[in-house]
This record gives structure tokens, sequence and C-alpha cells, in this order.
């Protein structure tokens, strides 16, 4: 999405939250979480927190799967309006089955929700490709011949969406007339998934076109504008409600701008603070690693970054797709494939089904050839033996070498020399230093084990990337944060203005007396950081987030951001205001 469809999206919902508009909808004073609707599917085997609003102070009493739990509306949220707050109820983990009623009443109003079942919960988030519905796809009219599952339900989060918002978006049972509107991703992999494990699968899609990784990072947003926010608005109301794991499609846009190499750092913090946001350390996430596309080569970039958090992280697993990209359609259209592949990640990685083998051929290690110094012998981990797909050479392969003093890459040849190796050269390079595959553009790739699993992006070497910046000490500042200041401190003649410094300032405790608590940013030749931008100065207490100051007696936090040559600083100042003293009030008869 380009900075003018960005502003028409804007646009349009500052239109649709217009004062007319509202005046239209009035939200009612005691309402249950959409996500606990009818229709819905609740996670099996964990608690089942379902909440939803009321008037301050009273008393509901929630009915579900034989069970009845009470609770007070008196937690805080950045969702509920002036009067009310938050209540929530836990129900003990359950299995598969259904269908269950659920009923809640605050003593004046009982609510219904009808038909929910009990499965698996998966969330489907990222860019476009992972919401693009099936009703886009030129193949609709026969996708949708296969759609009837009444054990398959979605449910979008909209970019409008806040939590308990009645009405905003409602879970639908997939058939021929509803699928259509389904994310084709996650369609197609809950009817994989659904008719391997038979019990009910439910898809919540939160995905924006054109959407930045850093907007779907609560703490990590460098660009704090109204599109963030919007992104954000789609992601922080689904938690607390429990899902399985995440199917993530997301980074062509990162690459576009060239920070595929950034992104390694970028999808790890999701990762983390996503696990962090449903209390789950080891919530599984299966990414589709980037298909090829147009002109985009730095897309490379962006899948070498994906390969690097499935490194590290556990739980954390790339899914090949350069075989089923389209380098004319940056969404591709072959979905049921997609969904395919990550069902059946999905069902070794997560659900322990033995005897699944769905990766392909993938990259253990690499040494020049001893009988052939202008070959490299790629070794490869896999379940049978590789092939072309095709019958054809093995394409989509890039050797590098040295090229008049700096290192180049260049198409390769490839040769099968056994079951799991294969040979590399170049003819520009007699003596070749490395072997990188899916870094170019090659529509269609061949490269697959003898069941048909495909091969994913991967290379030997460690050469400096095209997206990869400079050392940051190459300007000579060496920035650090703590607390609530920022430092650069210069290591060396480039430096080209004395220590920068970066701060919250302001009181930090004071009696409440009316007036906001406020912090101030303070700053001493920051403009001489090269590349660096500033967030905007916002409050907090606890996790959620204050429309400005603080107002009211309490602990809160406030934080800024700051952006320098692809890596965020988080700036943290505690402020703390204490309840007034009481008014002695003297009468003079």
């Amino acid at each position: 999405m380009n900075a003018i469809e960005r502003f028409a999206a804007i646009a349009a919902i500052a239109a649709g939250l217009a004062p007319a508009a509202q005046a239209a909808y009035t939200i009612p004073k005691f309402r249950v979480n959409q996500y606990y609707d009818s229709n819905a599917v609740l996670q099996r085997g964990v608690t089942l927190p379902i909440s939803g609003a009321a008037i301050q102070g009273r008393t509901v009493t929630v009915t579900f799967a034989g069970r009845t739990l009470s609770a007070t509306a008196d937690l805080e949220s950045p969702y509920a309006s002036d009067g009310e707050a938050r209540w929530r109820v836990e129900f003990p983990a359950m299995e598969a089955g259904g269908p269950y009623t659920l009923t809640a009443t605050d003593g004046t109003t009982t609510l219904t929700a009808t038909n929910i079942l009990v499965g698996e919960v998966w969330l489907a988030s990222g860019q476009s490709n992972a919401y693009y519905p099936i009703e886009r796809f030129a193949d609709a009219a026969a996708w949708l011949q296969d759609a009837d599952y009444p054990t398959i339900r979605f449910i979008e989060a909209t970019e409008n969406h806040f939590e308990w918002q009645l009405n905003q978006n409602a879970w639908q049972v997939a058939s021929s007339a509803t699928a259509g509107k389904c994310s084709a991703m996650g369609f197609f992999f809950a009817k994989e998934l659904q008719g391997k494990l038979g019990v009910p699968v439910g898809i919540v899609t939160a995905a924006v076109d054109g959407s930045l990784i850093d907007e779907w990072l609560p703490d990590c947003t460098s660009a704090k504008d109204h599109y963030s926010k919007m992104i954000l608005n789609n992601l922080e109301p689904i938690p607390p409600l429990p899902v399985k794991g995440v199917l993530w499609y997301q980074g062509e846009s990162d690459g576009m701008f060239g920070f595929g190499y950034n992104y390694r750092f970028k999808l790890q913090a999701l990762v983390r603070n996503w696990r962090a946001l449903w209390n789950d350390a080891d919530m599984p996430f299966l990414v589709a690693q980037l298909p090829f596309y147009g002109a985009y080569g730095q897309w490379c970039d962006v899948r070498d970054s994906q390969n690097w958090v499935g490194r590290q992280e556990q739980g954390v697993h790339v899914v090949p797709t350069l075989d089923i990209g389209d380098l004319t359609d940056i969404h591709p259209p072959k979905k049921p494939e997609l969904g395919r592949r990550l069902s059946e990640f999905a069902r070794k990685y997560v659900y322990g089904e033995p005897g699944l083998y769905p990766e392909g051929p993938v990259y253990l290690r690499s040494e020049v050839n001893p009988g052939n110094a202008s070959e490299i012998l790629v070794h490869f981990d896999t379940h049978t033996a590789i092939t072309s797909g095709d019958g054809q050479a093995l394409r989509g392969f890039q050797v590098g070498g040295d090229y008049y003093g700096t290192t180049k890459f260049f198409d390769g040849t490839v040769r099968i020399v056994d079951a799991d190796t294969l040979a590399v050269s170049c003819p520009t390079f007699p003596e070749p230093l490395a072997v990188r595959y899916g870094f170019a553009n090659t529509d269609p790739v061949n490269f697959f084990d003898a069941e048909g699993n495909a091969a994913g992006a991967f290379r030997t070497d460690s050469f400096k990337l095209q997206s990869q910046s400079e050392d940051p000490h190459e300007h000579g500042w060496k920035l650090t944060a703590s607390g609530d200041t920022l430092t650069a401190t210069c290591t060396n003649a480039n430096c080209t203005a004395g220590t920068p410094t970066f701060s919250i300032g302001g009181e930090t405790t004071k009696a409440y007396d009316g007036t906001p608590l406020a912090a101030t940013l303070v700053g001493t030749d920051f403009a001489a950081l090269t590349s660096s931008s500033l967030g905007m100065l916002e409050y907090y207490r606890g996790s959620t987030k204050l429309s400005g100051p603080p107002v009211q007696a309490g602990t809160y936090e406030a934080r800024v951001e700051v952006d320098h040559q692809n890596t965020i600083y988080v700036l943290r100042r505690t402020l703390t205001i204490t309840a007034p003293r009481p008014r002695v009030v003297f009468c003079i008869d």
C-alpha cells in the first residue's frame, strides 16, 4: 500500500467514525466479547476466559456447557465507555465437542449465544495474502463447490474493530454461501486440518494489506500514525482469546522497502511479544516463506530473515512457497496448496502426527568438491531422494565468487550427486565461494524431494546481504538505552557532534491536584544522529495505552521510541500520581 492508498484508507475510517455514523449505532451497556458469540469455535484443552463489559459494579453470571460462574464488572478496559467496566470469568478446559449454548446476564438483560463448538482455533495474520478472500480469486466458483463444512468457522477482525463492539463482525459457518468471504489461506488450512483431526476448526483473521511488521508490534511501532493505530486495533482486542497457533504471511512490504535484513529482528520480537500477549511461551508460528514475485529481488532477504528466526526460536516453522508463487501476481492463486502445506507442518510439529515429512530438502552443510575445485557440494537433510520436479535441470541456484575484487552471485549449474547431495558450479568462478537458492526470481523452480515436498530458500554463506545496513559504529555512534535515557557515545573519528542524549524528563511523583502529570522530552544535539526518528510520547497503565496524559491517581508509564538505523530504542519513565489529601473546610459563623 502506497502513501496515497494509506491516506485513502485512513480517510475512509475517519468517515466511518464520524458523529453522524456513530449516532446511528449505540453500543449496549451490557455485552459479551464477540469472539464468544453464536457459531464460535473455542480452543480445546485450555482455560476459556469469557469476557465482556457491563455497568461498573454489576454482577454478571455466565452459564456455559453445564457450568455457571459469576464475576463483577470492575476491570479496567480501553474499550469500555463511561460508567462501564470489563468483566471476565474463566471456564475450565474442555474436550472438542458441541454445540453448546452460552448465556450471560447482568440481572437486567440476558444475552444468549448458540451453536458454539470446541476444537482448534488458529490466528491467520499478516498482510493481504493472509486475509485475501476466496471470492477474489479466479477459481472461486470451483473452490466454493466444496465449501460446506459446518464444523469450520471463521471470523475477521476488521480494521475498525474494537472488543465487544456488537455486530462489528461475527462468526460464520463455512458454506458455499459464506466461505467466499473467508481468508483463502485460512480456509484451505482449516479444511485440511479438520479433515485430518476430525474436530471443529476456527480461523480468526487479523490482517491488513500493505502493512509492515513494525505495525503489528504494540511496543515497537516506529510509525506513530493513524494507519499504524488502525492495524493495532486489528490485533489488541483478540487476546486473551486462546488460539492454538499463528499462521503468519507477511513481509512483502518490508522487502519492497529494503528492510529485509532487519526483518529478522522484528519477526523475532513479534513472536516473543505475541507469546507474551497470549501468555503462551510455546505458541507455534507457521511462517509462509515469501514466494517469487515481479522484480522484487530483495524479498530474498526477507526469506533469509524468516529462516534465521526459524533457527533461533523454538516453535517457529518456515513453510516453503517458492514453487507456488506467481511472478505476475502478488496474491498467488495456489492457496489450496498453501493451506495443505501449512496443515502438514501443523500436524507434524504442533499435533505430533508421526510419519510426516513436509519440509522437503533442508540445507545442512557445504564444501568445495575435493575432486573438482570448480564445484561446491551442498548436503541436505531429506527424507526421500532429491529430485527435479519436472525432470529438467534444477533451477533457482546461484553461485558466488570473486568478481573483480567484489563478491558477486550468478546463476549456477546444478547436478544431482546422490540422494542428499548437489554439486553446484558457475563458469564465471573457477573457485566458487558460496551457493544460494531462492535469492533470484526464477519461475517456476523445481527443487523437490521424491515425495513432492518443495525445498525452501537457503544460502551457504554469511556475506553481507543487499539490505543489510552498515555497522552503526562506522558512523562513530554507539547508542545505549537505559530507563528513560538514550545516550550516544563516540567510538571513532567519524562522529560529527559531541555526546547526543535523549531522555524523558519531568516529575515522577506528585499528589494529584486535578491537572495531568506529564513528562517532557529532553534532547541535546540529537539531530546529529543520522537516520533517526522520534515517536510520540505515550502513556500506559499496565498494558493499556491511554488516549492522553494520565488524570487520575495511580501509577503509569511514559514511553517514547527512537528509531535509529533500523533499530528501535524504547525509553520508559514511571509516573505516579498519589491520592489527593483530604480537603479541610473552615466554617465561620
